[in-house]
């Protein structure tokens, strides 16, 4: 993977107020470490903080199709971070599992590291939801997990070596820079 270099944020977060808060946290943080290198998918310009990251509008089919400039920087990166957020769950349906282990594969073939940072878990409670789950965890290189339950959850279904227990993003500092209270 010579030459390649930096995070890409894809996950698709379209309105959830307290996705965008905590990616907007996370986004702040990594400002504050000094990573230079973040690429950022969203859907508007105010669903990202105004940070020097580049930003990329969604693609059709929840991101599924990229064009070319979007397409490029998934090529060009080193690691994807799928932050924030609960995908991994089976409650409603097995669509968003589906979905996932779609996309796991995908960057998995393009060379990308999956980071899944402070993500919730759960439930999962069909076998066919803990199949699911284990085939898309096979694909992940490192799971920061945003509460005990969650951590408790997906040390269940792979590796606790690769698992860590974290809490929700928007508790890391630096969001604070963007209220703007009067």
């Amino acid at each position: 993977m010579s030459g390649r270099e930096g995070f890409v944020l894809p996950r698709v977060i379209y309105g959830n107020r307290g996705d965008l808060a905590s990616r907007w946290a996370l986004l702040r943080a990594l400002d504050q470490l000094g990573v230079r290198e973040v690429s950022v998918f969203r859907d508007k310009p105010s669903d990202v903080p105004a940070l020097a990251y580049p930003q990329f509008d969604y693609g059709p089919i929840r991101n599924l199709i990229t064009n070319g400039p979007a397409h490029a920087v998934l090529h060009n990166a080193r690691v994807v971070l799928w932050a924030v957020g609960l995908d991994m769950q089976d409650d409603s349906s097995l669509a968003k599992l589906t979905y996932l282990n779609l996309f796991f594969r995908r960057y998995r073939k393009m060379g990308l590291r999956i980071w899944c940072v402070f993500q919730g878990v759960g439930p999962i409670s069909t076998s066919a939801g803990r199949w699911m789950t284990r085939r898309l965890l096979e694909n992940v290189d490192r799971f920061i997990a945003r509460d005990p339950g969650s951590y408790e959850l997906i040390c269940t279904l792979t590796d606790p070596a690769k698992c860590d227990l974290g809490h929700d993003a928007i508790f890391l500092p630096g969001l604070e820079a963007d209220l703007h209270i009067e």
